[in-house]
């Protein structure tokens, strides 16, 4: 496979291969390969499973999919549903699998993949979308190709007909341009690729013209995540011709960002610029299945570039980045400077320090001074000191002493005194004494005592005499 220019968009052309069902010619699978019209399944009352398949006739590259909405909008496109790729029509590697899919506001679906070569794409329509009581799927356009670059920006352009864009345009008449300055100074190019690449060729053109402008010192570094920069070529005096094309070739190294640092040229007396004619990017597909491959592939790894991973920097914290083994943060630790920790001083509780063994806080406490705690004395009552298991409130209790509690005297009566339980306050009580309670004798009005169950104001009233009432005689 040659190596794939991914500076540009690119839409492939294909043709049906094979389908499930269509609703009618006026509806058919071939119009989502076509600019006009949409597909539309077959209906049914039940949930029924669709395919196609489109035929590319040769092996392409592939890093995004779209598939565009029908006239009809969103209530038709599928909500459940698998898209496949395959070399030869026969073995089919699953690329993405949707569930529960939603448009949002959206009118097209579209998914960014890994560089990838193919013949076929396929989609398997696993839950179709539903109108009333009819499940039917319908779609309006699928492609399939290169994306592009996302975005391009400079540090300056002359004017807007020499904007960043031009490098991009496929325009050979058409070049960007810097600020015309004058004096010597430095330019930048940014590009994000918008998803992340295994690049192995950049080429820059210069202009036709006798003052091309092309740079003579510039660096070219690259990026996965815009933060970290691996240099990926330097060139200084760099003498070029007008109207050629440059290329630097490298061994495939993954990127998404690009930045191209360059010095402004002096095309005449008193004036400073930079032109460049058209910038192209190149990649490769990496077949990782082939593990053999992987170090002719993938450079050694360093601070400055991936390998098979990327070595951290001397205290780095970044993710995805390996910590070397002479990391001094793998040191010994002292009090001073980290090592995994850093060593806390006696008695220091700052934040993110070890406490170490010989700390006067994890002495023996005594009631003079703290260890880890500091012990009361006895029966003191101070906050944050431990009462210890010989205190004198630890005791037996008695009559005349504390202990936990006091005990009280029988038929005491003392806040924060127990009663105990030879108390005659808990005696069974009578008529003649109290236990918890003084009985009422029969009849007994007396405030303070109970009345028993057998008292004669408990009995059956009459007319005669009372019991809790006296009844009135017929009339009365």
């Amino acid at each position: 496979m040659p190596d794939i220019n991914i500076s540009h968009k690119k839409i492939h052309i294909g043709k049906i291969h094979d389908f499930s069902t269509e609703i009618d010619s006026e509806h058919s699978i071939k119009n989502i390969v076509t600019d006009k019209g949409f597909w539309c399944s077959k209906k049914s009352n039940s949930v029924l499973q669709d395919f196609f398949i489109i035929d590319y006739k040769d092996e392409v590259p592939v890093n995004f999919i779209e598939i565009s909405t029908s006239s009809s909008g969103k209530t038709t496109f599928p909500t459940e549903f698998r898209i496949e790729a395959s070399l030869d029509g026969s073995g089919w590697k699953n690329i993405q699998t949707e569930k529960s899919f939603n448009l949002g506001d959206l009118n097209e679906y579209t998914l960014y993949i890994p560089l990838t070569i193919l013949r076929f794409l396929k989609m398997v329509i696993i839950k179709p979308g539903k109108v009333g009581t009819k499940y039917f799927s319908e779609i309006g356009r699928f492609q399939a190709g290169i994306a592009g670059i996302k975005e391009v920006t400079s540090s300056s352009s002359s004017s807007y007909k020499n904007d960043p864009s031009k490098l991009f345009d496929m325009n050979k008449e058409t070049y960007w341009e810097s600020n015309i300055n004058q004096k010597k100074g430095k330019e930048t190019i940014k590009i994000d690729l918008g998803n992340i690449f295994q690049i192995n060729r950049l080429s820059l053109s210069s202009t036709d013209s006798t003052e091309h402008a092309f740079p003579e010192d510039f660096i070219v570094s690259i990026s996965k995540d815009n933060e970290l920069w691996t240099s990926l070529f330097d060139e200084r005096n760099f003498i070029a011709e007008s109207s050629k094309k440059y290329y630097w070739d490298n061994n495939p190294i993954e990127c998404r960002f690009i930045h191209i640092n360059m010095d402004n040229v002096k095309i005449n007396k008193n004036s400073y610029t930079v032109r460049l004619s058209e910038i192209e990017i190149f990649g490769t597909v990496t077949d990782f299945s082939h593990t053999h491959n992987i170090g002719e592939l993938v450079s050694n790894a360093s601070i400055f570039q991936y390998g098979l991973v990327k070595l951290a920097k001397n205290g780095e914290e970044t993710a995805d980045a390996v910590v070397q083994s002479s990391d001094t943060r793998l040191k010994n630790a002292s009090n001073l400077s980290k090592g995994i920790v850093q060593l806390a001083d006696d008695g220091d509780d700052k934040a993110n320090t070890a406490v170490q063994a010989s700390d006067t806080r994890l002495k023996k406490a005594s009631e003079l001074r703290y260890g880890i705690v500091r012990l009361a004395k006895d029966r003191e009552e101070n906050p944050d000191v431990v009462v210890k298991s010989n205190d004198s409130r630890l005791k037996k209790a008695t009559i005349s002493d504390y202990g936990i509690v006091k005990i009280c005297k029988d038929r005491e009566y003392s806040e924060f005194g127990v009663v105990l339980g030879n108390d005659s306050r808990l005696d069974k009580a009578s008529t003649d004494s109290f236990g918890i309670v003084r009985l009422a004798g029969n009849a007994e009005v007396n405030p303070n005592c109970v009345v028993q169950g057998n008292d004669k104001r408990l009995r059956d009233a009459t007319t005669n005499y009372k019991g809790i009432v006296e009844l009135a005689e017929n009339g009365e």
